[in-house]
């Protein structure tokens, strides 16, 4: 039987196989470390998260939420329906730095409002966030932008109300 610590090991050894038989790991504590062993040593695929998704422990599950943040397209909607809270918040917090990143690099991009071009520049980064956000990101630029819509109804229709 696979140890947590001959995983943990192997994560920063390049030990492969170890880190990937830490997943059949009757004990949790192992199969969570096996994770992030495997996503160290950049083994961890997508199907291997997926089925961390429905381990039994909600450790695992937790800790496949968490590695799945640096893996935009993982659909991870079922997770905010899981039956432990943490995995819910860790869903909820792999959200919100998706969003997050999201807006951040919306706000980079307010300067080319200002260029000459200007239509250009920006259908072409509107076209490259379309092509790379993931949906929830999309879902969040659909609200503001239908906040920005009735703004500027707002604003057309009385200056000085905005």
């Amino acid at each position: 039987m696979i140890d947590r610590r001959a995983v943990a090991l192997a994560g920063h050894t390049g030990d492969v196989a170890t880190a990937a038989a830490g997943l059949a790991s009757d004990d949790a504590a192992v199969r969570a470390t096996a994770l992030g062993a495997l996503d160290r040593l950049g083994a961890l695929d997508t199907r291997q998260l997926s089925e961390a998704f429905a381990d039994p422990d909600p450790g695992v599950r937790r800790r496949a939420v968490e590695l799945a943040a640096h893996r935009p397209g993982l659909d991870l909607l079922p997770m905010l329906h899981d039956d432990d809270p943490s995995v819910v918040e860790a869903t909820m917090q792999r959200d919100a730095d998706v969003i997050r990143r999201g807006l951040d690099a919306f706000v980079q991009m307010i300067p080319l409002l200002f260029q000459p071009d200007v239509h250009e520049q920006w259908t072409a980064a509107a076209r490259t966030i379309v092509r790379t956000a993931p949906p929830e990101l999309l879902d969040l630029a659909r609200g503001l932008a239908r906040e920005v819509d009735q703004l500027l109804d707002e604003h057309a229709a009385d200056p000085t109300a905005c």
